[in-house]
């Protein structure tokens, strides 16, 4: 086998075997998400990125889903593998009624908590309890629900 094809085969599994990527790092992150002191049962929560500085790339924001309970686990490239470390807005998308009959809670389409900022640190449990109050101002600017 040529040098340099080896060479290369020993740099490319070298590569895979440590991991190498350009994605920043994640920390876990969980928690749950509040309306009025009581669990939002469903819909889901986002963590979206604040640029700080001349840093203009936000980078990409993680989501879950909000279970019955109001609690979350997010998720940014696999599966509970948490959010960006640095600041994040606070999002909550969706909470929407399956059915009719069987009400899971009240009807929001998307709040943007840009008045709370949520510090995710490496190293550290990253647990939050997001408490939204329907009386808020960032109630008011909802994007209202679309019917389906």
């Amino acid at each position: 086998m040529k040098v340099w094809l080896r060479s290369g085969l020993v740099w490319v599994a070298c590569m895979a075997a440590v991991g190498c990527s350009n994605q920043p790092e994640v920390a876990p992150v969980s928690g749950v998400v509040n309306l009025d002191g009581k669990p939002l049962p469903g819909g889901r929560i986002m963590f979206e990125p604040i640029a700080l500085g001349k840093n203009k790339i936000l980078g990409k924001a993680a989501i879950g889903q909000i279970q019955q309970d109001g609690s979350f686990v997010l998720t940014t490239y696999k599966e509970g593998d948490g959010a960006l470390i640095g600041p994040h807005h606070p999002v909550v998308l969706e909470n929407r009624e399956e059915d009719k009959n069987s009400p899971r809670g009240p009807k929001i389409g998307v709040v943007r908590m840009t008045d709370t900022t949520l510090e995710v640190i490496e190293g550290k449990d990253n647990v939050f309890t997001i408490e939204m109050n329907s009386r808020a101002n960032y109630m008011k600017d909802a994007v209202p629900e679309v019917g389906l």
